[in-house]
């Protein structure tokens, strides 16, 4: 192709990624970059983007034109139509190895392979941080679709004993026994550690209410809190080694559920602002958060279809 018209290929598809809500505040330099590394693709109608068949989903689809539906747990899930992306908590999870995924109609999209996307967040922060939050956002969405528990992991015995964080050593060692954050870097995690307060979790404190803004995550070391929304569709408990309110602190959305202390305990509280910090220090293990947090999403797509498919 013609120099002129890579150009201006590459800048249409760049008008294309910035119409994202995701990437509205993305710098266009960081924007260009990911317009290089996509490619156009083209299926006609009844054509697969994903196959299935035990193989793990490594492109990212964005729709320009035409409809792709989903089928996950070998039914239909979700029908994604212009300016969907499709595939990308499953490829960032390396995850996905039941999707399947056929064009509707003739279908156009931007797509990008897991390992170009990589290349690109590790150079871009920008562009991950705006990734990050979109794929916390998906989360918050799948999550309100399960109920009662929202997904949340049972509660851990509460009877244990409390393990100390009031030094930073023994605060390293639970964030990587009793959290997702294990995959991160030791040097990073001792950093998001040390920007962590502990917080006593008093018999009864309510710790949030459902609609204030979301500024801090929680991460809890003993006790219970019982967590319920406004109409009582989602209620559930979380206990040791739960990161409650992270989600919609990436998302940039308020709580979407009142917090409080069933069993008295203490937590680490660390807020948004520190989290992007040190992660922005960090690319490989800001890779492996964002990774990790794809993965919750990913599980949390197959709960929600596997629920779909179970008799009223």
């Amino acid at each position: 192709m013609p120099q002129a018209e890579e150009a201006a290929s590459t800048i249409e598809r760049m008008l294309v990624i910035k119409a994202l809500p995701v990437f509205v505040d993305v710098h266009p330099d960081e924007l260009a970059v990911v317009a290089e590394h996509v490619r156009e693709h083209t299926f006609r109608r009844g054509e697969t983007l994903y196959a299935g068949a035990q193989q793990r989903v490594s492109t990212i689809h964005l729709v320009v034109e035409g409809r792709v539906t989903e089928y996950r747990n070998g039914q239909p899930f979700v029908t994604h139509g212009p300016q969907r992306i499709l595939g990308g908590e499953d490829a960032l999870a390396l995850s996905g190895t039941d999707v399947v995924a056929v064009a509707d109609e003739d279908t156009r999209t931007l797509a990008i392979e897991r390992s170009d996307l990589r290349d690109v967040l590790e150079d871009n922060f920008g562009v991950l941080s705006a990734a990050l939050q979109g794929v916390a956002a998906a989360t918050l969405r799948l999550r309100r679709r399960l109920a009662p528990g929202a997904g949340y992991p049972e509660p851990a015995d509460a009877g244990e004993p409390a393990p100390a964080v009031d030094e930073l050593g023994p605060r390293i060692v639970f964030l990587r026994e009793h959290t997702w954050l294990r995959d991160v870097q030791v040097r990073t995690l001792g950093q998001l550690a040390c920007e962590a307060d502990p917080v006593s979790l008093t018999d009864g404190l309510h710790i949030w209410t459902e609609g204030d803004p979301a500024e801090q995550a929680l991460i809890l070391v003993s006790g219970c809190v019982r967590c319920t929304t406004t109409e009582g569709r989602q209620r559930f408990t979380a206990s040791r080694g739960t990161v409650l309110g992270l989600e919609e602190a990436l998302a940039l959305e308020t709580r979407w559920y009142e917090a409080v202390v069933e069993q008295p305990g203490s937590a680490l509280r660390i807020t948004r602002a520190a989290i992007i910090d040190v992660l922005e220090d960090d690319p490989d293990s800001a890779l492996e958060v964002l990774s990790a947090v794809a993965g919750i999403a990913a599980g949390l797509r197959d709960a929600v279809a596997h629920d779909a498919k179970e008799p009223a």
